[in-house]
């Protein structure tokens, strides 16, 4: 919600993007750590975690996108594709 606020300005969310970018990265090497040992829990919190983020990410790219900003946008910066 802090993101989405209002009384930011344009540069303080591209700041906070680029924090949920930076975290999205960390987790995708937790979760391929998690593969690697084999634990199945902390997998899925992991992916429950990114999906959650993810979806912040994207909802403050709505947000400003609905305002006129132009954001310029890593469509699969932190998504796992589908193989």
């Amino acid at each position: 919600l802090f993101a989405r606020s209002k009384y930011l300005t344009l540069k303080e969310k591209k700041l906070i993007l680029d924090e949920i970018d930076i975290e999205l990265q960390v987790l995708e090497r937790e979760i391929q750590r998690a593969e690697q040992s084999g634990s199945t829990k902390k997998y899925r919190q992991l992916l429950t975690i990114q999906k959650n983020i993810q979806r912040r990410r994207q909802e403050i790219y709505y947000d400003l996108a609905k305002k006129g900003s132009r954001i310029p946008m890593q469509s699969t910066k932190g998504m796992r594709t589908r193989e």
